[in-house]
C-alpha cells in the first residue's frame, strides 16, 4: 500500500457532488493514505465560501478529514528542511515566499513538493491531479498522475457504480445540456471514455 496526494480540482469535483465517500472508497483500495496539503484545503475552504457551486465542499471535506479519511499535509516551511528543499526544487522560490503568495498553481506545487518528501522517504506516491499545468509539474518530477475520469473509470471497474451512476455523477460535472460545469475542464461524456461498456461489471 502507498500514499495517495490529492489536488484541489478533484476534491472540489467528488466533495461538491455528495461523492467523498466514492473517491475514498476507490482510492483507498491500493492507497493507504489520503493525503491533503494544507494549502489544497484552505483553497478548498475559499472556494467553498466563494463560489456557490462548491458551497458544500468546505464542510463536507472537513467531515472527511474528521472521519480520518483524508489526512491534512502540514507545511513547515521554517523547520522542515526537506519539505524547504523540495518547495525550492519545485518552485525556485523561497519557500516563505511560496506560501505567503496567493498563486493560482500553489496547491498543485505542494502536491509535488510534499510528494518529493515522501519519495525520499522511501515512499512510492501517486498523486491526484486534473490541472494539465499539475500533471506536467508532476511528470517533470517522476510522478503518475490520475484524475477525475480514471477514478471514475476505477469505481466502474470495480463494481463501485454502475454505468447509469457513473453517467449520473459526471453529468453532475460537465453537464450536458449546457448549464454550469463544476468543472469545465471535463470533456463531454461522449468523449471522456466512460461511454464505454467495456469497463462495467458484467451481471
Amino acid at each position: 500500500m502507498t500514499p495517495v496526494i490529492l489536488d484541489t480540482g478533484p476534491c472540489l469535483n467528488f466533495i461538491s457532488i455528495g461523492q467523498g465517500n466514492l473517491m475514498h472508497g476507490v482510492l483507498s483500495v491500493k492507497h493507504d493514505r489520503l493525503l491533503v496539503p494544507r494549502e489544497v484545503a484552505n483553497e478548498i475552504e475559499d472556494k467553498s465560501s466563494g463560489v456557490k457551486k462548491f458551497a458544500r465542499a468546505g464542510r463536507l471535506f472537513n467531515g472527511l478529514v474528521r472521519d480520518s479519511k483524508f489526512e491534512i499535509l502540514e507545511s513547515d516551511a521554517h523547520n522542515d528542511e526537506v519539505l524547504v528543499r523540495a518547495i525550492k526544487l519545485v518552485s525556485r522560490l523561497p519557500p516563505t515566499s511560496l506560501l505567503t503568495r496567493r498563486r493560482k498553481d500553489l496547491g498543485e506545487t505542494m502536491v509535488v513538493a510534499h510528494a518529493i518528501k515522501l519519495r525520499d522517504a522511501g515512499m512510492e506516491v501517486t498523486l491526484v491531479i486534473d490541472d494539465q499545468g499539475g500533471k506536467v509539474l508532476a511528470k517533470t518530477h517522476g510522478f503518475e498522475t490520475i484524475g477525475t475520469i480514471r477514478i471514475l473509470a476505477l469505481a466502474a471497474k470495480a463494481g463501485r457504480a454502475d454505468r447509469s451512476e457513473i453517467k449520473k455523477i459526471y453529468e453532475r460535472l460537465r453537464p450536458s445540456n449546457g448549464a454550469e460545469p463544476m468543472d469545465d475542464g471535463l470533456p463531454h461524456w461522449n468523449n471522456s471514455g466512460l461511454n464505454n461498456k467495456g469497463l462495467y461489471q458484467q451481471v
